[in-house]
């Protein structure tokens, strides 16, 4: 049946009112924040739609924002208590007891069509939640159109269907997670717009659905209405359908609309939960709407019973299944469609449910055991397995709590330093020693090129291992030990590819010929080893014969006769992508390996045992190693190393001697007695000259120490016996390591030399001569260096400064009352310095970069501190160096040749550099409302102003960017990724530097801007649900905090999913900063203006980015939605370094010949050697590159996070 409407031929004044009340709504209220959305929120009582308080709101589809993660209990009480005065009571676990002005607990939750059954979960941007207090809820039906939202030209027929469900109904109910079902035929159709407040009101009776619950109608002017329905004598929760009517719109423009949403139509707009296409588990959340709101869309699924029409997902137990879904926009008549296949995951057999609850239990305990564990276990009986299983623990679990101290993982390595300072004639021992101190220091973030004696000397366990022969190891038992060295030279890019294969030979052959005398340990510990390389053509055969004899050996009750031999086996699996639990090789008589294993745990869950019931340590690390590799396997369906930390950052690591267990070392023993000469010097002078004392044959560099000072009447403190951190002298005068900055502290040498061991280890002989010296800066102070003979200990510092000739002044600031500190340097003091760079410059060669640095010394309580430069000391400077630095306490700022230029030219005056330290509070030029803004975003972090005159002339803008040094202290609950530097604009709008990183272990925070004005520290965690335990968690955040990467909907990431060519340009848009409004065209067909990536297609295409694909009529394609391929993706990288940045990337790593490199496209292969040698792309396995797989979205954040914080 069809009627008009004839509602908005009433007055309009009531229309204007309203318009003139929503004017009045704060901008505010609708703020874009990547932590808030938007829903939709309809009121009803006993079928009645509802009324805000003041009776001017209609609670129909009203925007409510709330943060994301809200659930739909959240939604409701947003919107009670923004339009009813009235409070509402409600329990703890999201249950109302009074609600709109009710006192009932009969209330029901809808989202989208379907009751919420678990109120935990969350609600996502735009959805339908409706909030109804029921009449009965015994008989109440629930009732929904068609459509929810439409666009209907006026006098245009718009056809509606309205079906019901029961809430209780047995097995087909809304409360048994069932949806409308059943048409609701002799219903009344109700039609509301503003002048009823948007509340349906029963215009006429003779509107009447059929026995389809059909219902045929048009709207003859223009607006907005909402339709819903009422039938006598049952009490019907409201339907609403928004009806949107237009003027006529032609054909042309809604074929535009459909195709534009059709194109804006991804996975993102509708996975929901779900993170990856290819990895379904939860409901879908489906548009009835495109995103410009003109058009509707409907859905088909082509296996309704694993994906049905509106999104519900049904799981198949053991079965993985693919479905086509496939969505029809429509705008009227036109009407296009799109497919997607989506895969669902298999549904998990309940034993595998069971069994994983139980893994996580004895994960979780094993995980608190070793957290408690305090520095004295960690420094003594902690191995390198520990370690392991600790840092894969955190890298795959949210937990946050379960961590090793920073005490404990200073004992560790203190221990782990100390224990390869002193070597084996055995080179297997040497070999396993250094291996497992590789990677036990790679778990914990360590650099092992980079170990530091408490004697500050450098150890480089990666150089040492390297010098192992393999012929000369193998002498010993070396098959259980060669796998480890070969995982260990996998934690980073140490260019031993060589020595790779030689071991990867040595393990082959060590297959081919199985010991199987000591069980299934020995071939199962060689599988480790080799599993990295399983694709190479000459160890996949041997591994494959071995994983059937594993088979092969397994008791029928799952187990290999004990827990350590379990948990190799499924170490191995894992590696392997097998799941250890499901793989029909592995399950004997219904028993799986990982049920062999369990049979072992204790019954108190903490731990595994050998003896029944007596706790044992080796099984249970390898217990923890295992379950943590199983879980993985098990959940992602991929393989896993549990060994491999090849992807963490890692830092210097420095042994101080504390921690580990107390234990005074043995006194000698010897008969005989050797003499050697002791010195004892402060940082001012001698304070025991030259001593001769006696000690025996067997004693160490400690007994001498001990027993010289005890005589003279010296106190001291050794930590753990193996470092001397104080000494103070028998008049009271103290020297404490740091007493004299960061670098200083207590050092010895022997006979001239640094010994590498700690004192404790260091053994004399007759004749020896001991200094002991306290040095100011163990890394310049040239005492030090003399005495010491320390070259390797300042060798990475001339390694870094090589190409680099500095030239130094320092000048002392006076402050005043008011906290300025103003420091005037001299002409001579820079002449003398630009003198002192010259010279070096002119010894380091031609190339040497010549900098000075001048060096201003304030007091602490400086709030500013101001620079000045002599004129002619100025236009020397631009004459004869090429980079000034100047040192403050507040900022380090540095100046490059260009910007010199530029201060030097015209120069009528002295240069004046301020850095002041700023309270945003008190500054009169910003409103109150980007104060607030800003103290949001900022908190109590420092803000600072830049300024820098020279002469008469402010100069804020500079030719080149100026690289800023903040010193800035994280605090402990800080994620270091997201603390950037925003820039205070003249408005008082903050800007993010994306140009911004943070340096932990220098705690500094470096940026480069190319204008002066005021910076703030900020803090900007943006995190998503989906990458808590994703390798490229750091590298995601480090992005998202930088606004140069985004979610792809209010809660994820989708690592996993493959970039398309359209997010990638958009992605280095956003990195360069560029102003894409200049960019509104593009030469591309497929990219024409108005599509969200038309912009920076435009740029990609204009600064020689990307050239598009010539088709046969002449047009040129973007092909925006396809994804990127990896060789794509190095060549768009390569060309941004050269066109846009302009900057030359480094070589860091030996060149890999990758064995697909036939496959890497002639255009691509120069970009490919250029980025893997820069350390920005790497291959999927260590030689393969994959050239034409698609990157992924964590692929791509971290190539683009390499090349932010290495080249940019």
């Amino acid at each position: 049946m069809k009627k008009t409407n004839k509602l908005l031929k009433r007055a309009m004044s009531f229309l204007l009112i309203l318009i003139m009340t929503f004017t009045t709504i704060p901008m505010t209220a609708f703020a874009d924040s990547a932590d808030l959305i938007t829903v939709y929120v309809t009121i009803s009582a006993e079928g009645q739609l509802q009324f805000s308080k003041d009776s001017e709101t209609g609670m129909v589809r009203v925007p409510i924002t709330v943060s994301k993660g809200a659930t739909a209990f959240d939604a409701l009480v947003a919107a009670h208590n923004k339009y009813y005065e009235g409070d509402y009571v409600a329990s703890e676990d999201k249950v109302f007891s009074r609600f709109w002005g009710n006192n009932t607990m009969d209330i029901g939750y809808f989202v989208n069509g379907k009751m919420v059954l678990n109120r935990q979960n969350p609600v996502f941007e735009g959805d339908d939640i409706e909030g109804t207090i029921y009449n009965d809820y015994l008989t109440d039906i629930y009732a929904r159109f068609d459509k929810q939202n439409v666009t209907v030209d006026k006098n245009s027929e718009l056809s509606l269907t309205l079906k019901y469900n029961d809430i209780i109904n047995g097995p087909n109910g809304m409360m048994n997670k069932e949806t409308v079902n059943k048409p609701l035929a002799q219903a009344k159709i109700l039609i509301g717009d503003l002048s009823t407040a948007n509340i349906p009101a029963n215009e006429s009776a003779e509107w009447i659905t059929d026995k389809d619950g059909k219902i045929t109608i048009s709207f003859e002017n223009p607006g907005v209405y909402y339709v819903s329905a009422q039938k006598e004598g049952v009490n019907i929760i409201p339907p609403i359908c928004k009806v949107i009517v237009t003027d006529p719109v032609s054909n042309e423009d809604k074929e535009e609309y459909v195709r534009e949403d059709k194109e804006k139509l991804t996975f993102s707009n509708f996975g929901g939960e779900n993170t990856s296409i290819d990895d379904i588990d939860k409901n879908l959340n489906l548009p009835a709407n495109g995103k410009s709101g003109n058009t509707t869309i409907t859905w088909t699924s082509n296996d309704q019973s694993t994906i049905s029409n509106d999104g519900t997902v049904t799981q198949t137990i053991g079965e993985k299944k693919t479905v086509k879904l496939t969505a029809n926009i429509a705008y009227g008549s036109v009407s296009d469609t799109k497919s997607f296949n989506i895969t669902v995951k298999a549904a998990k057999d309940p034993k595998i449910v069971k069994d994983e609850a139980q893994m996580k239990e004895i994960k979780d305990k094993i995980a608190s055991v070793y957290a408690a564990k305090n520095s004295e276990w960690w420094g003594s009986s902690a191995t390198w397995w520990q370690a392991v299983g600790m840092s894969a623990y955190k890298n795959t679990s949210s937990d946050t709590i379960k961590v090793v101290s920073p005490d404990a993982k200073q004992a560790f390595i203190n221990k782990t330093v100390s224990d390869i300072t002193t070597l084996d004639k055995k080179a297997s021992v040497n070999a396993n020693k250094f291996a497992n101190a590789i990677n036990g220091m790679s778990a914990f973030g360590c650099d092992p090129t980079a170990l530091w004696t408490v004697n500050k000397t450098k150890i480089d366990a990666v150089s040492q291992l390297k010098n192992i022969k393999l012929e000369d190891a193998k002498q010993g038992w070396y098959s259980t030990i060669a796998p480890y060295v070969l995982l260990s030279l996998n934690q980073g890019n140490y260019n031993t590819d060589d020595l790779k294969i030689i071991y990867i030979n040595y393990l082959i052959d060590q297959l081919k010929n199985a010991d199987w005398s000591w069980g299934v340990d020995t071939p199962a510990m060689v599988l480790q080893g080799l599993a990295p390389y399983y694709n190479r053509e000459d160890v996949k055969p041997e591994i494959d014969k071995i994983i059937l004899a594993l088979s092969e050996k397994q008791d029928i009750n799952g187990s290999y006769g004990n827990p350590y031999s379990d948990a190799s086996i499924i170490i191995t699996l894992a590696q392997l992508g097998i799941n250890p639990d499901t793989d029909s090789r592995f399950i004997k008589n219904g028993k799986s390996v990982v049920d062999g294993l369990l049979s072992y745990k204790l019954d108190s869950n903490d731990g595994f045992y050998v003896t029944e019931g007596k706790y044992d340590e080796y099984a249970t690390v390898q217990g923890f190693l295992a379950l943590i590799a199983a879980s993985e396997v098990m959940e992602n369906g991929q393989p896993y190393n549990v060994y491999d930390f090849s992807k963490i950052a890692k830092t210097d690591a420095y042994a101080n001697g504390t921690g580990g267990k107390e234990e005074t070392p043995k006194d000698p023993v010897s008969d005989k007695e050797i003499n050697v000469s002791f010195i004892l010097k402060s940082d001012a002078g001698t304070w025991i000259p030259k001593t001769t004392t006696t000690v025996k044959s067997d004693a160490t560099v400690y007994h001498a120490f001990t027993k010289v000072l005890n005589e003279k009447g010296f106190n001291y403190i050794i930590s753990n016996k193996n470092y001397v951190s104080s000494i103070t002298n028998p008049s009271g005068k103290c020297l404490s390591e740091f007493d004299k900055g960061k670098n200083s502290g207590w050092l010895y040498s022997v006979n001239g030399k640094v010994p590498a061991n700690a004192l404790t280890k260091c053994n004399l002989y007759d004749g020896d001569n001991i200094v002991w010296y306290y040095t100011t800066d163990w890394t310049k102070d040239p005492d030090a260096v003399e005495a010491a003979g320390g070259k390797s200990a300042i060798k990475a510092l001339e390694e870094t400064e090589k190409d680099k000739a500095t030239g130094k002044t320092e000048v002392q600031a006076t402050t005043d009352k008011d906290g300025k500190a103003l420091a005037e340097v001299k002409t001579k003091d820079i002449s003398d310095a630009i003198e002192a760079v010259v010279k070096a410059s002119e010894k380091s060669g031609s190339t040497a970069k010549k900098e000075v640095k001048i060096v201003v010394k304030a007091d602490d309580k400086a709030k500013e501190v101001e620079t000045k430069l002599p004129k002619d000391s100025m236009v020397e400077l631009n004459k004869k160096v090429d980079v000034v630095t100047v040192q403050t306490p507040l900022a380090d700022i540095v100046f490059d040749k260009q910007n010199l230029e530029l201060m030097s030219k015209n120069i009528n005056g002295d240069a004046k550099l301020s850095v002041r330290k700023i309270d945003i509070a008190k500054e009169g030029n910003i409103s109150e409302e980007s104060k607030s803004k800003i103290k949001e975003k900022v908190g109590n972090r420092p803000i600072f102003d830049f300024n820098l005159t020279v002469g008469d002339k402010k100069i804020s803008n500079f030719a080149n960017n100026v690289q800023v040094s903040i010193p800035y202290t994280a605090a402990e609950s800080e994620n270091v990724n997201g603390i950037v530097v925003y820039y205070i604009n003249d408005s008082g709008n903050l800007q993010t530097v994306k140009d911004c990183k943070y340096d932990s272990k220098t705690k500094i925070l470096t940026f480069s801007t190319n204008h002066f004005s005021n910076y703030a520290v900020g803090y900007n965690n943006i995190s998503f649900d989906d990458i808590s335990k994703h390798w490229a968690k750091d590298q995601i955040v480090y992005l998202a905090a930088r606004d140069v990467v985004k979610g792809v909907n209010n809660a994820g990431f989708a690592p996993n999913d493959k970039v398309t060519r359209a997010e990638f340009v958009q992605i280095l848009a956003n990195l360069s900063g560029a102003d894409l409004s200049k960019y509104d065209d593009s030469k591309f067909k497929d990219a024409k203006k108005g599509v969200w990536f038309a912009n920076s297609a435009a740029w990609a295409a204009e600064t020689g980015l990307v050239t598009g694909n010539s088709n046969n009529d002449g047009t040129v394609s973007f092909n925006p939605n396809e994804s990127i391929t990896r060789q794509d993706m190095a060549v768009i990288l390569s060309r941004y370094m050269t066109k846009i940045e302009q900057k030359k990337l480094s070589e860091v790593n030996k060149e890999v010949k990758f064995s697909d490199k036939d496959q890497i496209g002639s255009y691509a292969e120069s970009a490919v050697a250029e980025l893997q040698k820069a350390g920005i792309i790497s291959g999927k396995t260590a030689y393969n590159f994959a050239p034409k797989e698609n990157a992924t979205r964590a692929e791509c954040s971290k190539m683009i996070s390499v090349l932010m914080q290495n080249y940019l």
